[in-house]
């Protein structure tokens, strides 16, 4: 009986034995046919039976880290193709982002020449953004559905070509920047305005595209004609940072005395030309004895003018209001257009008290001004401010207390004139002047 026990007993063991054998002979064919698929499929699936730093291309950075999230794992003939494409795009970016340094054998362009040149390139931007404003305002065209479709074509399309030359004039600037030490500065402070004006022509062009031109409405006529006013707008500020970078790069060289003898009255100038005579006459003076005092006369309400009249109406107003500004000058005394619709006066020779009279004859003369525009007949004014120097003055000091002077006027309810004496603005009361009204085309 015992030996019948031990033979089963050794039977059960021997069958246990070769199920486990036959078990782990089964599962060493499923490792190995598992380690073989793996190589087998590898290939497709941009994997490595054993990741490593070759692998992956980046020290210490597994395959996962360096493949992008969303990538399409394709075949190989078309992972090569990506990554040449990803490698461009890289490049790309980096050149968006990194001002381009000129080579040895390179010579760089001009800075100076490039923002005059770039200043035309403004001009007739602006120029054609009046035409297309015009064209949109002629009679009753853009009741049509049609026509106001093809002017938002071109509107957006104007902007497209526009900002295609302004990167690339963007890029040449910093090129002829970095050539410089001393211009790097001005390279920054270009790219930021530049970046900023194309940013600004991209929104407008966003807000345009939104509109549909089958429902055809007031409202949506109103917003490409505010739309078209706001890029006027900003490539005036545009060309107010290009004007002082000019002023940066020329030293704010003053002019000879025989030079700002012989300036003409009825014509302004540059502002950096007027900046400059404005430099020399504080170096001259530091102790401000010889008559001087500045003026800013500013359009009211230009925006609206825009809206309502178009923007061809609006600059033959502020061409009339320029011949005026132009014509209180005395001889060796300078004006220029300092934005849009502002502009800034140096008057030498002459006090505050008799400065504010030269302006607010200016400011009546705009006031008594009817503007004929068809049959129709509308008016315009101008908001005036007069500053002098004061001991412990900068020109600094002096052109913000100038325009805050000019701000007080506007919260006084415009068509004011205020005079600051070093203590507090205050306004001017009108003398009566025998003017007779008169009436101007445009």
């Amino acid at each position: 009986m015992f030996l019948v026990r031990l033979e089963l007993s050794s039977g059960l063991c021997a069958w246990r034995s070769g199920v486990a054998s036959f078990i782990f002979i089964i599962a060493g064919l499923n490792l190995l046919l598992g380690y073989l698929l793996a190589l087998l499929l590898a290939p497709h699936f941009n994997l490595s039976p054993c990741p490593s730093t070759e692998a992956s291309g980046i020290a210490g950075q597994t395959i996962e880290d360096s493949v992008p999230l969303g990538a399409n794992s394709g075949a190989d003939e078309n992972s090569a193709g990506a990554d040449q494409n990803a490698s461009a795009a890289d490049a790309n970016a980096a050149e968006e982002t990194t001002p381009a340094t000129p080579a040895a054998d390179e010579k760089p362009e001009l800075v100076g020449e490039l923002i005059e040149e770039f200043k035309d390139d403004l001009v007739r931007y602006r120029e054609h953004l009046a035409s297309l404003d015009r064209r949109m305002r002629a009679g009753n065209e853009m009741q049509d559905t049609a026509t106001m479709q093809a002017c938002l074509k071109d509107l957006c399309q104007a902007n497209a070509n526009y900002l295609a030359q302004s990167e690339d004039s963007n890029n040449r600037l910093q090129r002829g920047c970095q050539a410089a030490e001393e211009h790097k500065q001005i390279g920054r402070q270009l790219g930021a305005a530049l970046n900023q004006h194309s940013g600004e022509v991209r929104g407008a062009n966003d807000n345009l595209e939104r509109i549909n031109p089958e429902h055809n409405d007031l409202l949506d006529r109103q917003k490409i004609f505010t739309e078209t006013a706001r890029l006027i707008d900003a490539s005036h500020t545009l060309r107010d940072t290009l004007d002082d970078c000019e002023l940066q790069l020329s030293g704010r060289a003053a002019p000879s005395t025989a030079a700002v003898e012989g300036e003409l009255s009825g014509r302004l100038v540059s502002r950096s030309r007027l900046e400059a005579a404005l430099a020399d006459c504080w170096r001259a003076d530091p102790d401000r004895q010889q008559p001087l005092s500045l003026g800013l006369v500013d359009m009211d309400r230009c925006r609206e003018l825009n809206d309502s009249r178009g923007i061809q109406a609006a600059d033959r107003i502020l061409s009339t209001v320029a011949q005026l500004v132009a014509g209180a000058l005395q001889a060796g005394q300078l004006a220029t257009r300092l934005s849009g619709e502002k502009f800034l006066l140096l008057m030498t020779g002459t006090n505050g008290r008799a400065s504010t009279a030269a302006l607010e004859h200016v400011r009546q003369q705009v006031e008594t001004l009817q503007f004929q525009a068809g049959s129709e007949q509308f008016g315009a004014q101008v908001s005036c401010a007069v500053a002098e120097p004061v001991p412990g003055d900068t020109i600094a000091s002096i052109l913000d207390r100038l325009e805050n002077t000019l701000q007080e006027a506007k919260r006084y309810g415009r068509n004011r004139t205020f005079f600051h004496d070093g203590k507090l603005p205050t306004p001017v009361v009108p003398p009566i002047l025998s003017l007779e009204p008169r009436t101007q085309e445009i």
